[in-house]
């Protein structure tokens, strides 16, 4: 007659565990389909949350990576200038989120508007995303729109200011770049501050 099949001969596909192919009369061993395929799953979720948490944190990677290039730039423009011996014009156009480096400088009394005449020897773009919301200068109304020229001298010297950057999309990440006026170095801290807390004795926290 026919042999009786043994109960784990009807075990569903998947169920049953693999043998050992160097074994095949040993135990079963290893994983069962269906927990490889939790483990699987498990792993997916897994993924999924760390994109989410990634996507959450890249607008402020962003913003911070903006506050160091434009303090490189700034850094740059002070240099340019005593290279070239000359005195130039500092401008931040905060309705485009850019920074220039102009010659000739502004004469007195002008308006906003650039000189058709005038030469670009540098210039700076934030990131997508990052917006210059502000320049704060001592004992005027801060500017947040058009564009705002200062003097830079042949010998780097400029007015103090500080620039605030933040997101496009709002929110309360910024960072604040506080320009020395004479050395032409820029300190950046990770939070909103006023013009009079920005120029004191400060610790140098540059990152």
């Amino acid at each position: 007659g026919t042999p009786a099949r043994s109960p784990a001969a009807f075990r569903p596909p998947g169920s049953g565990r693999l043998r050992n192919p160097a074994d095949p009369c040993g135990p079963p061993s290893g994983f069962t389909l269906i927990e490889v395929s939790l483990v699987v799953a498990l792993l997916g979720i897994l993924l999924v949350l760390g994109a989410m948490r990634m996507n959450t944190l890249t607008p402020e990677r962003s913003l911070v990576s903006a506050a160091r290039v434009l303090r490189a730039t700034l850094e740059e423009m002070h240099n340019a200038v005593l290279l070239r011996g000359e005195t130039g014009t500092l401008v931040y156009d905060l309705g485009r989120g850019t920074t220039r480096l102009e010659f000739p400088p502004p004469p007195p009394g002008e308006g906003v508007t650039s000189p058709q005449s005038a030469e670009v020897l540098l210039e700076g773009t934030l990131p997508e995303g990052v917006a210059l919301r502000k320049v704060l200068r001592k004992g005027v109304p801060d500017q947040a729109e058009g564009e705002l020229r200062l003097r830079l001298t042949a010998g780097g010297a400029c007015p103090p200011h500080a620039v605030l950057l933040g997101l496009t999309s709002g929110g309360d990440a910024v960072q604040t770049l506080r320009v020395d006026p004479l050395l032409g170095t820029v300190r950046i801290f990770p939070e909103a501050m006023g013009f009079d807390a920005l120029f004191v004795t400060l610790p140098d926290d540059r990152p």
